[in-house]
């Protein structure tokens, strides 16, 4: 019953590694009826990946970004100011911004978990109203304080992806309960393969 996969890309510091944007484009290239692309974005050359952006998201199967401040090589927290091209260029195209934020990302880079905070995520929102703000890893442990931020803000989205998927995950409940009842539209699904099976 799926009908496109979205297939992410990343620029991340550490064990986290990456997936070039060229894979991305080879991938929705040859699967153009099963997958869209997020590109990746590197946040330690902004302008430079901002050029890239611009260029490749003309691509007809690309339908928005990612972005992973939190676990930069120097952390950043979404609201940073030197990010504010980036959320401009993907309100000026109309793509989407998946900010993947957790705890979890945040350790696997050196950093604490202070960085995964999705309290900088509202002061996007409320900066840019218009632009659809996914949170990928739906900002794991800080699951109360991420559902209660979206019930504010129309544009955020959460994808709680492995955190609610994994069985006996401390917080996954919160995202559940939210989704039942008034998150359901922005709670998207998304299996964070391969850390979980796509099953």
């Amino acid at each position: 019953g799926v009908t496109y996969g979205v297939v992410m890309g990343r620029s991340s510091f550490g064990e986290l590694g990456g997936v070039g944007n060229s894979a991305i484009i080879n991938t929705v290239e040859k699967w153009p009826k099963r997958f869209v692309g997020f590109l990746g974005t590197d946040l330690s050359h902004i302008p430079e990946a901002i050029a890239e952006l611009r260029d490749l998201s003309r691509h007809p199967g690309i339908r928005g970004i990612s972005i992973e401040p939190g676990s930069a090589e120097t952390p950043m927290l979404s609201d940073d100011r030197k990010l504010d091209p980036m959320y401009e260029l993907c309100g000026e195209l109309n793509l989407p911004v998946s900010i993947s934020l957790s705890g979890l990302l945040s350790l696997l880079a050196g950093h604490d978990i202070s960085w995964s905070s999705p309290i900088p995520v509202q002061r996007v929102a409320m900066r840019y109203p218009k632009l659809k703000i996914i949170v990928s890893h739906a900002s794991w442990p800080w699951s109360e304080q991420m559902v209660a931020i979206a019930l504010g803000h129309e544009n955020i989205y959460v994808s709680p992806d492995l955190y609610s998927a994994t069985r006996s995950m401390p917080g996954a409940r919160n995202y559940v309960d939210a989704a039942n009842l008034y998150l359901g539209k922005r709670t998207l699904f998304g299996t964070a393969y391969p850390t979980r099976p796509l099953d």
